[in-house]
């Protein structure tokens, strides 16, 4: 884990990776809903729960759709919005949704 957390200080003090803001998250959440909607024509489905009293944050993402949900693994990301729980949720999102924050 030091090695990870040393590689990860190295990325963001040169610039490679830019810390993320909530702002960040919420725009490329934004886009994965547009993207995974019944109407896209992509097939998977991605749900997004905030519970405000706990600060938590819960993505589940069903990649055969929810309609198959018994049939695959489901993908999931629980974090609270601190602020390593954004870094983990926007790169998540960035990894097992093959999202950009490009439309």
């Amino acid at each position: 884990m030091l090695v990870a957390n040393s590689i990860k200080s190295f990325a963001i003090n040169t610039g490679i990776i830019t810390m993320k803001t909530l702002q960040d998250l919420l725009q490329l959440q934004a886009i994965a809903i547009e993207k995974y909607n019944r109407h896209s024509g992509l097939q998977g489905e991605v749900f997004f729960n905030y519970a405000g009293h706990v600060n938590s944050y819960d993505i589940t993402y069903y990649p055969l759709g929810w309609d198959n949900r018994l049939e695959a693994n489901e993908h999931k990301l629980t974090t609270y919005l601190t602020e390593e729980g954004i870094q983990a949720a926007y790169w998540w999102m960035i990894v097992n949704l093959r999202i950009t924050n490009r439309k």
